[in-house]
């Protein structure tokens, strides 16, 4: 029944930079500004302002978007002197971009990544530990103006029982022509009760399950949206 994501929606204090982060940065094509009307020229030009407080960027994630909603009122996890707060908990831990190979991703982000004041993986792709997850993955990863962790993912786990997902991966990311960016790898939440928000993705809404046991009282549990 559910097939992928859709869209992902996230309230931003910092626009500007949230856009240009999103988009120049990363690559990420701007495709629609839903407050856009005609001036008498005939071209399509915003009417939301900076002073209006609420602009919107829509950008292509593959074959999903990110909005970008601009709000300021929104609570975030940077503080007045521009650390960030991991106190500041949200119900979204954090999620993650697709890309083919994360060494090549690196070398045409390095810039980025040397100069932006909340990068975290300065040396290149991180790999993570063989069972810490799903599937095994190298990670690059930042957090943005938010102070909220973005990864962007490749996936390289070697073991024959994966790789049929890993190809079904593969043909996801290879539908998306030209930038790095192939789509959304994965989005994580915190829940207080698993077991409440297990039973509504699987049994309402029809996702199917892994369960990953990390230790007596804690679980993943990983939800296959395709």
């Amino acid at each position: 029944m559910i097939t992928g994501i859709a869209f992902i929606e996230m309230r931003v204090l910092d626009f500007d930079e949230c856009r240009d982060i999103y988009g120049r940065q990363l690559g990420l094509t701007e495709i629609q500004d839903i407050t856009a009307v005609l001036n008498d020229k005939g071209e399509w030009v915003s009417s939301a302002s900076p002073e209006s407080g609420h602009r919107q960027s829509v950008l292509q994630v593959g074959d999903s978007f990110l909005i970008l909603n601009e709000d300021p009122t929104v609570v975030t996890q940077v503080l007045p002197n521009g650390d960030i707060d991991p106190e500041v908990r949200g119900s979204v831990s954090h999620y993650s971009f697709y890309v083919n190979g994360n060494h090549h991703a690196f070398s045409h982000l390095k810039e980025f990544w040397n100069t932006y004041r909340y990068a975290r993986t300065k040396e290149g792709p991180s790999v993570q530990p063989m069972n810490h997850a799903y599937l095994q993955r190298t990670l690059l990863e930042f957090a943005d103006p938010n102070g909220y962790t973005i990864q962007v993912s490749e996936i390289v786990d070697p073991r024959l029982s994966k790789q049929e997902r890993r190809r079904e991966k593969a043909n996801i990311a290879n539908v998306s022509n030209g930038g790095l960016i192939k789509g959304f790898d994965h989005l994580n939440m915190r829940c207080p009760d698993i077991k409440v928000a297990r039973d509504f993705y699987a049994d309402k809404l029809g996702l199917g399950i892994i369960d990953i046991p990390i230790a007596k009282h804690m679980k993943v549990t990983f939800l296959l949206l395709d």
